[in-house]
């Protein structure tokens, strides 16, 4: 009979240090444990425990590709290379005659469990306390997940007199193979350590898109330090109690968000973009994630939508609404605007000049509650307790599937099927399969489509270069000379893919237009900067999904109401309705024909001349887009590009819904004309230097004409109207200057 043999311990990494504890709050309030492991790390290439951890530890950007990951399971990805290189290893390596240690807070790393697939796990194996006796007189406290031969960790602490010991005989073994090291905090200074460790070894395959930034340390160079002394403190995290046994335990991942969001929501360099994404408590950001979980799935090469996930901006250097990423329509502060008025925000007024958002946040569910038709779903109980960052798990999970549901697919459809989306979406498409190949291509579409703020690091790693070698004594040697040249190049590279995406993305949208025309560098400037200035704003994506589902709701709202009490729109009539509001935009802002282009121009910028086969944009002040926003573009000047949606939608099967979008198309007409006008006159007193009392009431007659002929260009360019029915408009717009304004009664805005 053979011998069987007792598994034995897969630990392949020793630490010793100290142990604590402290409890992070996940989400919807829950608390949960924290056993801690605080050691050093240093620089070693000795095949010790030190060169263990360098090799096993890595930023969450290399331990799990992105597009293995749920949205859920993502978690801290930004890494400053060009600060690493340029700050934090000179302050690691600083030669000092005092021989003082450097001081940095502790790195911290959570042991996130692996499964087969190298995927994170949703709990560690069953996690048991036991103590035990080693055979030479000591007792140890151990706290071990998984069975021998399968561990995942084991943290032990000698016992004496009853008492556990915290510090000097503390243990951490850990198996690499069934978790993964993921930092959460100190990504920076880790990196740092590891960047100088992979100079003198070997930089893996998925990190050859940074190893440029780290090129000026090399082995040569970082030999000449004493390394004995470049230490730096480590706290290892695991959460025992999140070993599957307890059916209601939140995830090892979600705890890890807990972790970090503890860590960093008040510090000052995370945006507020990332706490969004990573809010277990916002019910908001909870529909946020569903939406970009939605978009993740489609990156398939079957699918057939151009919307990946690199067309949102999902972090950027600091908190403001201009997208940055190039292959960006939008981005996390955008969808977290949008879904936070879709969801909990009253019904918007009819109203040109929307009130401000800013500052009021809506804390009730009960709109939600009724948009999302959940209120059979949940008892009177939960309905009246539930707040958005009060909700509880089950409670939760029913409102993102029905936001899903009824918002999150049509926000997704919406993204991948306007015009102007569609067609940067496809450049991107193709701009990301030519940089498959080349032996520098990872490293610029890292820039452009890995979504971690690659691009503004680049650009701060150029600029340090730059200011280096301005300063006298700089870059002396011949290498970092050629760091500097070969970073000159990289900066035209990249610079001739922007170009490429910009000019694949408006030769999509131009379609069959004529070649002289597509050629026109007036016409694709133009066009540029409509993209960057207007469609991917927060107010212009904001205004074309509010416009349809504000309708949608008041069309609800009217049903419901008696004599005739009627069923709501189901979920598959209001996606016709969708796919109706999307093609009849579509015919304005797809500028595929000549006609549609100098259309969506005059609406826009201004005319379109053309003469001798020479197409020129001439930009128009009076343009309809200058007549409802004159001044600087804000997140709440939606409500003005509501005017263009209201008057572009007309529905054919619904005449109810038909008659309430031109009644608030009247009303929205009347507003802009009577602002219009108002403006202009004072614009021409103030000219004159005289009140807008003491005008000449006949300049104050020219003036209201012109600003009627404005507008009825602009709505007949917008809407493509024959003579006969600009002449009726042009009547209607003259008759409403001398009505009053129309009522607001029945607005709902909360």
């Amino acid at each position: 009979m053979p011998l069987r043999l007792p598994p034995k311990p897969a630990f392949n990494l020793h630490l010793r240090g100290s142990r604590g504890v402290f409890c992070a709050r996940g989400p919807r309030g829950a608390s949960v444990r924290v056993e801690t492991f605080q050691t050093h790390m240093r620089l070693s290439f000795l095949l010790d425990d030190d060169e263990r951890l360098l090799r096993a530890l890595a930023p969450v950007r290399e331990v799990f590709n992105l597009k293995d990951l749920d949205f859920e399971q993502l978690m801290q990805r930004d890494i400053d290379d060009a600060r690493v290189a340029t700050e934090l290893i000179p302050y690691l390596l600083e030669e000092s005659k005092s021989g003082l240690v450097k001081l940095f807070p502790p790195i911290i790393v959570v042991v996130l469990p692996v499964n087969d697939q190298k995927l994170p796990a949703e709990h560690y194996p069953t996690v048991q306390t036991v103590d035990e006796d080693d055979g030479e007189g000591n007792t140890w406290h151990t706290l071990r997940s998984g069975e021998v031969g399968g561990e995942v960790f084991e943290l032990r602490q000698l016992v004496q007199d009853g008492e556990r010991w915290d510090h000097d005989y503390a243990r951490l073994k850990l198996n690499t193979g069934r978790s993964a090291l993921v930092i959460v905090d100190g990504q920076h200074r880790a990196m740092a350590l590891i960047a100088m460790y992979r100079n003198c070894t070997k930089w893996p395959d998925n990190a050859r898109a940074v190893e440029p930034y780290y090129k000026l340390w090399s082995r040569a160079v970082i030999e000449k330090y004493d390394l004995d002394e470049v230490k730096l403190p480590v706290m290892f995290c695991v959460f025992p109690e999140l070993d599957g046994r307890d059916p209601d335990q939140m995830a090892v991942h979600q705890a890890c968000r807990a972790v970090f969001l503890a860590l960093n929501k008040n510090a000052r360099k995370v945006t507020r973009a990332r706490n969004f994404l990573l809010d277990d408590r916002d019910i908001v950001s909870s529909f946020m994630r569903s939406v970009l979980t939605d978009i993740k799935a489609m990156s398939d090469v079957h699918s057939r939508s151009t919307l990946r996930l690199w067309n949102v901006e999902l972090d950027s250097d600091a908190d403001r609404s201009a997208l940055n990423a190039d292959t960006a329509i939008t981005g996390v502060t955008h969808l977290y605007g949008l879904i936070e008025r879709v969801t909990l925000r009253g019904n918007p007024l009819d109203r040109l000049n929307a009130p401000s958002s800013a500052g009021r946040k809506q804390t009730t569910l009960e709109a939600c509650f009724r948009r999302l038709v959940v209120e059979d779903l949940l008892s009177k109980v939960t309905r009246e307790e539930a707040r958005r960052d009060t909700c509880d798990t089950d409670t939760e999970a029913i409102l993102v599937r029905a936001f899903s549901e009824r918002f999150g697919k049509l926000l997704v459809r919406g993204l991948s099927d306007f015009a102007p989306y569609a067609a940067n979406n496809q450049a991107a498409l193709l701009i990301n399969q030519q940089l498959t190949t080349g032996a520098t291509a990872e490293f610029y579409r890292t820039i452009l489509f890995e979504g971690q703020s690659m691009d503004q690091v680049f650009e701060s790693h150029v600029e340090w270069l730059k200011q280096e070698q301005k300063t006298p004594g700089r870059l002396r040697s011949p290498e970092l000379r050629a760091v500097k040249t070969d970073f000159d190049g990289r900066v035209k590279e990249l610079e001739v893919w922007r170009k490429k995406l910009a000019e694949q993305r408006i030769n999509n949208l131009l379609g069959n237009v004529s070649e002289f025309v597509r050629e026109s560098e007036s016409v694709r400037r133009a066009l540029h900067e409509l993209h960057t200035r207007t469609f991917t704003t927060a107010a212009f994506q904001s205004a074309l999904f509010i416009t349809f589902f504000a309708a949608i709701e008041r069309e609800n709202e009217r049903r419901s109401k008696p004599p005739a009490v009627l069923d709501p729109l189901t979920v598959p009539e209001v996606e016709a309705l969708f796919e109706e509001y999307l093609r009849q935009v579509n015919e304005l802002f797809s500028p595929t024909k000549l006609d549609r282009l100098e259309r969506l121009l005059l609406v826009l910028v201004g005319r379109l001349e053309i003469e001798d086969k020479r197409a020129t944009v001439v930009p128009w002040a009076e343009c309809l887009r200058h007549i409802l926003i004159p001044g600087e573009l804000k997140p709440d000047e939606w409500s003005k590009f509501r005017f263009m949606f209201a008057e572009l939608w007309q529905p054919k099967d619904q005449p109810e819904l038909k008659e309430q979008l031109t009644r608030l198309r009247a009303s929205l007409r009347k507003q802009a004309l009577d602002l219009y006008v108002t403006r202009k006159v004072k614009e021409h007193a103030q000219t004159l230097g005289v009140p807008v009392s003491r005008l000449d009431p006949a300049d104050v007659e020219i003036l209201r004409a012109d600003c009627v002929d404005h507008m009825t260009t602009g709505i007949r360019a917008l809407r493509n109207l024959s003579d006969k029915s600009t002449e009726r408009l042009r009547e209607e717009l003259t008759r409403s200057l001398d009505m009053p304004e129309t009522s607001a009664a029945d607005d709902t805005d909360a």
